[in-house]
């Protein structure tokens, strides 16, 4: 069983097989995902642990879409930089952290682990699934057959 999901996210194929490999062979299971637009639209018990975005790949618009959507599933985002990092793109202090080209296999590692870790917490989070019903405790959220059920709280 993965550690995770970490989503991918960069037009070019060749970028997403060698990250999609370094990210099997750590133990994560990867998916790819070339329109962020769609990330929205995601079954709730597809939405990925993390997403890795490749940004020297995607252009200002959907960089900015992409936060915004992630910011509001609460999915951490790991950014793939050139050598000149953030210049030409305002996301710098958007995203949860980032690596720099050439990506290496620990490091990416390493970075998805720690920024796992300081979305969830130490423990992970504490999903209990039984056939299409999904309850994550620490989100205080139920989720029937990929829909959220509504409920209230009582004291």
């Amino acid at each position: 069983m993965a550690l995770a999901t970490v989503l991918i996210l960069t037009s070019r194929e060749t970028r997403r097989d060698l990250l999609v490999a370094m990210l099997q062979k750590a133990g994560y299971a990867a998916a790819w995902m070339q329109d962020p637009s769609r990330l929205p639209t995601l079954a709730v018990e597809d939405t990925p642990d993390a997403v890795l975005a490749d940004l020297a790949s995607l252009d200002k618009g959907t960089v900015d879409e992409l936060l915004r959507h992630c910011r509001e599933l609460r999915v951490p985002v790991l950014a793939v930089v050139g050598e000149d990092g953030f210049s030409g793109h305002p996301a710098g202090d958007k995203v949860d952290d980032f690596l720099l080209e050439p990506v290496r296999p620990l490091e990416l590692e390493a970075r998805v682990q720690r920024l796992l870790r300081r979305s969830r917490g130490r423990e992970g989070r504490q999903v209990i699934r039984a056939g299409e019903l999904m309850i994550d405790q620490e989100r205080y959220e139920v989720n029937l057959a990929g829909r959220r059920v509504l409920l209230t709280i009582k004291d």
